[in-house]
C-alpha cells in the first residue's frame, strides 16, 4: 500500500513515515489537519492545502485517516527485527537499533529490487538491510561499496590530526574480514554484493531503489558522493544521507535539499536524513 501527500501531479511518498510513526496495533491513523500532517512529512508545497491519497482515494485535510493494515506480518518483521539487531551486536560500527528499525522497515514497506550502501565498514547497516531483503525473498539485491583502505579514508582530512590519526590506526583489512565472515555465516551472500572500491571508482549501478551513502565525508567526498549516484536513483526512490551536521557534509546535503525532497531528519545517535526523488 502506497502513501503519497500532496495535490494531484505533485505529490510525495510518505508510505514509510506512516509505517514507521503512525501505525498502532495494526490500525494507521494519519490526523487531521495540512498543518499537522506538514509537521510529520514536511512541507512539498507551502501554503497549498493538501491531501492523503491512497490508491485512487482521497482523504483530505478535514478528517482524521484511519486504516485497518493488519494484512501485513507485523509478528513476523518484529521477530527478524530481533534477530537483526542480535546479529549487529556482533559487529564493528556506529548504527543504533533505532536507525537499523527504520532501515528495515523502508525496506518492508518498499519492496526494493536495489539497494546500495557507500560505505559498509564493519556491516552493522548492511546486515540489516540484507536481513529484511532475504525476510521479503523478492530476489533484492543489496550492493555494499567500501575500499576498506586507510589511505582512503583520511583523504580530504590531512588538516584534521584528529580524523586524520583515528583513520589511520584501523586496521581496515581486519574489519573487512570480521564483516565478510559474518556475512557469510549469517547466510546473507545471495542477497549480497560487496565491491571493495571507492565510491568514486565503483561502477555505476542504475535503477536504485534505496541508497544509504555514509562514505568519506570529508567535503570534496561527499559532494561527490551525492552527484555521482542521484542520477542512479529511480524516480520515488529513496536517499539517505549520514551525519548532517558535519561541517564537512554541508556542502552535499545542500545539494540533495535543492535536488530532491527532505522527507524527515533524525537527531539519534548522529544526524541522519531521507530524501526522496521525484520528478
Amino acid at each position: 500500500m502506497k502513501i503519497h501527500y500532496g495535490v494531484e501531479d505533485n505529490y510525495i511518498d510518505v508510505t514509510n513515515v506512516c509505517y514507521s510513526k503512525l501505525i498502532f496495533d495494526g490500525v494507521l491513523e494519519i490526523p487531521a489537519g495540512d498543518d499537522n500532517r506538514a509537521k510529520i512529512f514536511g512541507d512539498p508545497l507551502y501554503q497549498v492545502v493538501k491531501h492523503i491519497k491512497i490508491g485512487n482515494d482521497v482523504y483530505n485535510h478535514e478528517k482524521e485517516v484511519i486504516i485497518n493494515v493488519t494484512d501485513r506480518n507485523y509478528a513476523g518483521e518484529k521477530e527478524i527485527k530481533q534477530e537483526a539487531f542480535e546479529k549487529m551486536n556482533q559487529l564493528t560500527g556506529w548504527c543504533s537499533h533505532d536507525k537499523a528499525s527504520f532501515l528495515m522497515d523502508l525496506i518492508f514497506n518498499h519492496n526494493p529490487n536495489i539497494v546500495v550502501e557507500i560505505g559498509i565498514w564493519g556491516g552493522k547497516s548492511f546486515i540489516p538491510m540484507a536481513i529484511a531483503l532475504k525476510y521479503l525473498d523478492n530476489q533484492g539485491i543489496i550492493y555494499g561499496i567500501d575500499p576498506w583502505s586507510s589511505n582512503e579514508s583520511t583523504v580530504g582530512f590531512e588538516n584534521e590530526p584528529e580524523n586524520y590519526d583515528w583513520w589511520q590506526s584501523i586496521d581496515h583489512i581486519g574489519v573487512m574480514n570480521k564483516f565478510l565472515n559474518k556475512l557469510n555465516e549469517f547466510d546473507l551472500t545471495d542477497v549480497s554484493t560487496i565491491i571493495r572500491s571507492t565510491s568514486e571508482d565503483a561502477e555505476p549501478i542504475n535503477n536504485i531503489d534505496i541508497i544509504y551513502i555514509d562514505g568519506n565525508h570529508s567535503e570534496d567526498s561527499a559532494l561527490s558522493d551525492v552527484k555521482k549516484w542521484f542520477p542512479l536513483v529511480k524516480n520515488g526512490g529513496f536517499i539517505i544521507f549520514d551525519d548532517l551536521n558535519w561541517i564537512q557534509t554541508k556542502k552535499a546535503v545542500d545539494w540533495l535539499d535543492n535536488s530532491c525532497h527532505r522527507i524527515t531528519t533524525f537527531n539519534q545517535d548522529n544526524v541522519w536524513g531521507i530524501w526522496i526523488k521525484t520528478d
